[in-house]
């Protein structure tokens, strides 16, 4: 609540069996801060989820931030979000677009407890992609990707308020006077970024022929992030049942 948050909105899509939050924040559940909605156990749900939550909520909602686990806005001075979407350079945006700010591993392999900030430090990659924040009541928006360009949205702004194309906005350059933008904690340590894979992808099945590639580009992107090891490549074939000999020549 201090953050300027009226509502949290989880969808649970963690294992059958796995962990529930209701043994975690059952006091924000009860106090109807937090809302749980299941969907646990199924794969490649993220857009239709995306497009639920903004349904069902855009009459009750100024503003819809559309935000995972793993990521994290940041708001430079620790502005108050409310304060900050208010702000008078916002009164013309229906979308605002948050740039990534991806973390490595920390040189980290495995999974520990600790928070995952207090886990990953190092800023590593400044980058094109992201997520958005919606302004509700917008008629007939459908959210056709995981960062959000909305169909039927036809103002959008960056986190300085400035407007960018909706076909450009997924190249919008990362302004180093950003007053806003994600931290992205992507691919976490080799452990958790083969558990990360294993789950599927937002737009693929398993099953479909882009599935594999999608692999490979995440492969790609994980070891630009991160220092190529004999250990985090051992970890991810295992996982992966894959060879990865292409990364094994920068070591």
């Amino acid at each position: 609540m201090k953050l300027g948050i009226n509502k949290i909105f989880i969808y649970d899509n963690n294992d059958v069996k796995g962990e529930n939050f209701d043994d975690i924040i059952n006091n924000y559940i009860k106090n109807k801060y937090v809302e749980i909605i299941d969907v646990r156990g199924l794969s490649s749900i993220q857009i239709p989820v995306y497009n639920h939550c903004y349904r069902k909520n855009k009459d009750i909602c100024d503003w819809i931030g559309f935000l995972d686990f793993d990521e994290f806005l940041y708001i430079k001075n620790n502005e108050n979000i409310r304060n900050y979407l208010y702000d008078e350079k916002f009164n013309k945006c229906q979308l605002i677009f948050f740039n990534w700010v991806i973390y490595d591993d920390n040189d980290l392999i495995n999974y520990d407890n600790r928070k995952l900030i207090d886990r990953f430090t190092h800023p590593k990659l400044k980058y094109y992609q992201g997520k958005s924040f919606i302004r509700g009541n917008i008629n007939n928006l459908v959210v056709p990707t995981t960062h959000i360009p909305g169909i039927n949205v036809f103002n959008f702004c960056n986190s300085n308020g400035k407007f960018i194309h909706p076909r450009n906005f997924i190249g919008n350059k990362f302004e180093e006077s950003s007053k806003a933008y994600i931290k992205h904690f992507y691919t976490k340590t080799a452990e958790e970024f083969c558990r990360k894979v294993n789950k599927g992808h937002a737009h693929f099945h398993k099953d479909h022929p882009k599935y594999i590639n999608s692999i490979n580009l995440r492969l790609n992107l994980f070891f630009k992030i991160n220092k190529v090891t004999q250990e985090k490549i051992k970890i991810i074939e295992k996982c992966l049942n894959m060879k990865l000999n292409r990364f094994k020549k920068f070591f």
